[in-house]
């Protein structure tokens, strides 16, 4: 469960998809976009600052029963994904770091 007012891109959602587990979580930032639509059977999104809808979502998935694996295939990055974006941006930063440590030439 993720009640977020305001998200990026969260870790908890791939995290939730790669182990199997149904995702409640608010309709913003990045969150959508993690869940393509062959996941949304397992997902409920729903609106920010509505307790009413968060409660609702919650009962729904709890009343059901799930495959693990089944949810589990419909994760749409692994992890080697995710170590190979870091691995980029790593490697921007540290390269814009050490052109920002170059001598000015005169």
């Amino acid at each position: 469960m993720l009640p977020s007012w305001y998200e990026g891109c969260p870790n908890v959602i791939l995290e939730a998809l790669a182990c199997g587990r149904p995702i409640v979580a608010t309709n913003v930032g990045g969150i959508p976009e993690l869940l393509n639509p062959t996941a949304m059977p397992f997902a409920r999104l729903v609106a920010p600052h509505d307790p009413a809808a968060l409660a609702s979502a919650i009962v729904d998935l709890l009343g059901q029963s799930w495959d693990p694996s089944e949810i589990a295939c419909h994760a749409t990055r692994t992890w080697d994904d995710v170590g190979r974006e870091l691995n980029e941006l790593l490697r921007e930063v540290h390269a814009r770091w050490l052109r920002q440590q170059a001598p000015l030439e005169s």
